[in-house]
């Protein structure tokens, strides 16, 4: 469908470039609609084929990636832009919630053995993520969770620091 001899089947395509973390990825979305009704597979409307292209900004090293998926949004609600960025949005739970559990908590190293005590453990960090994520006097805005988990630190390690920060 996505081959060169398919492309009168491509209803919506975009590329977006970005350049960061020592990288440069170019991403091409396309779509179509052409197996809705065809496929047995419930509420199918779109099938999307993304191509990514990463260049290392340090070695040169290039390197491609081709996914494929399928979608019950229709080109009508939802053309290739709106299906890159909607894949795109799925990594910020990750890069939100995941990789900050497992970076600053080092959840995926631990190991619980007994009774519910993986459960337990992921509810309070569930529960401390959530409290540095809320508004606080003690820090600002614009302050990374980092430095926010220091300064929880330092508030249950030294009772003067609380009442210096409420002053």
């Amino acid at each position: 469908m996505f081959s060169r001899h398919g492309e009168g089947f491509i209803s919506d395509a975009c590329e977006a470039v970005e350049k960061g973390h020592g990288r440069i990825v170019t991403r091409r979305v396309r779509t179509s609609d052409a197996l809705a009704g065809y496929s047995s597979f419930p509420g199918l409307k779109q099938v999307i084929e993304v191509r990514r292209q990463r260049i290392s900004t340090k070695t040169g090293e290039v390197t491609h990636e081709v996914e494929y998926g399928i979608t019950s949004l229709g080109p009508e609600e939802a053309d290739a832009k709106t299906l890159m960025g909607l894949m795109r949005g799925h990594w910020s739970i990750e890069n939100r919630n995941n990789h900050v559990r497992d970076d600053s908590w080092r959840e995926d190293r631990q190991v619980y053995r007994r009774g519910s005590g993986a459960y337990a453990m992921s509810v309070l960090l569930s529960m401390a993520l959530n409290t540095l994520r809320a508004p606080s006097r003690y820090w600002q805005k614009t302050e990374p969770l980092t430095a926010r988990a220091e300064t929880l630190r330092d508030l249950t390690l030294s009772p003067r620091f609380v009442l210096r920060r409420a002053s």
